[in-house]
């Protein structure tokens, strides 16, 4: 029996990157392609509630546009797995976020990501 791929979850501002792009996270991701050939790269809801509001609250028209073509992106075969459901209660994310905060693990103007880095830690993933 093989071994199950190693899975990645994918960012907001990753997605956004890819879009504009940004040389780094290019690079980032041909370094994945070549060293972990059998990798799933997963993108959760939260991650498409984030781009659903900056395509059409963002500040300026240039991450609007952004925002829409990281969506479009998500529809290549192959490329992402869009997650649209998590097989864990809310309470449990939550309970880990206002933790997190409690403890000024994360800077208060990043206070949204303790909402969201816990959810790949339920898929048993690793984060990008």
């Amino acid at each position: 029996m093989g071994t199950k791929p190693l899975r990645l979850a994918v960012d907001t501002n990753v997605l956004l990157d890819l879009v504009e792009p940004v040389e780094a996270v290019i690079d980032a991701f041909e370094v994945l392609d070549r060293r972990l050939p059998d990798h799933d790269r997963l993108v959760g809801p939260s991650v498409l509630d984030e781009l659903a509001f900056l395509c059409d609250f963002a500040d300026t028209e240039p991450v609007r546009q952004s925002a829409l073509s990281a969506l479009k992106s998500l529809r290549k075969p192959g490329r992402f797995r869009v997650l649209l459901e998590l097989a864990y209660p809310q309470g449990l994310i939550e309970e880990v976020a206002r933790r997190v905060r409690s403890r000024d693990l994360l800077p208060t103007e990043e206070a949204h990501d303790s909402l969201i880095w816990p959810k790949p830690l339920c898929w048993g993933v690793a984060c990008c």
